[in-house]
């Protein structure tokens, strides 16, 4: 695969955790370093922007401020830490199932973790700010046009449904934002993640004013006082 001049391989995607950002300690991947280029965008979604990184290869990066329909915490420790759940939620499922011999060909392209070293805009000015950078993953570009998960056409229903239930059984348990290619059998999947419900993060930090225990030891946050 030829990649851009922009982007670099250097090492196997592994977790590793020490980095410190705004005070918050976080898990950090290996991967990937990327230059992203606003003028590349591809789609931008509730939690991340899409970029094109080659004729080939998409970046997905996860923004700071997010366009869901969460109110979001006034701490912003918790804020990130919704958001990087959701990274890491999104990134281990494709880790997961990649490792899994009969469910590896539909999440097939998915390649690794990314970090960008700059986001810019189509006159060159960077807008790092707005996304958080080390919060991104890799995928081959997919040809055609890709179904939602609840519209999908009754042929693929039972198909859908069988693999909801094997995925249900690896920890992969968030399918109802993904979105399907294939017309007649189900060929690849983006979109899904390990956790369903991130809004109960939300709910536990407005009732306690803290991260929940299994949050601080699953993201390798510190805690918000």
């Amino acid at each position: 695969m030829h990649l851009t001049r922009h982007l670099q391989i250097i090492c196997k995607p592994r977790p590793i955790c020490g980095q410190v950002i705004g005070g918050v300690r976080l898990t950090k991947a290996r991967g990937w370093q990327v230059t992203l280029v606003l003028n590349r965008e591809i789609n931008r979604g509730a939690f991340a922007t899409l970029f094109e990184v080659s004729p080939d290869v998409v970046v997905k990066l996860f923004r700071k401020k997010h366009l869901g329909n969460l109110e979001r915490p006034h701490d912003p420790k918790v804020a990130e830490c919704i958001v990087r759940a959701v990274w890491d939620c999104e990134c281990t499922a494709y880790e997961i199932l990649k490792e899994d011999p009969l469910e590896c060909p539909s999440v097939d392209h998915y390649l690794n973790r990314v970090q960008a070293t700059d986001v810019i805009d189509s006159n060159g000015k960077a807008v790092s700010p707005e996304y958080h950078l080390d919060c991104g993953y890799s995928m081959r570009r997919i040809a055609g046009e890709p179904t939602k998960w609840g519209a999908l056409k009754p042929a693929l229903r039972l198909q859908a449904t069988e693999i909801a239930c094997r995925w249900a059984r690896l920890g992969i348990r968030h399918l109802s934002d993904a979105s399907v290619f294939g017309d007649r059998t189900i060929e690849s999947i983006i979109d899904f993640a390990t956790v369903d419900k991130f809004d109960e993060l939300e709910q536990y930090w407005h009732e306690h004013g803290d991260l929940p225990p299994t949050a601080i030891q699953t993201w390798g946050l510190s805690k918000t006082d």
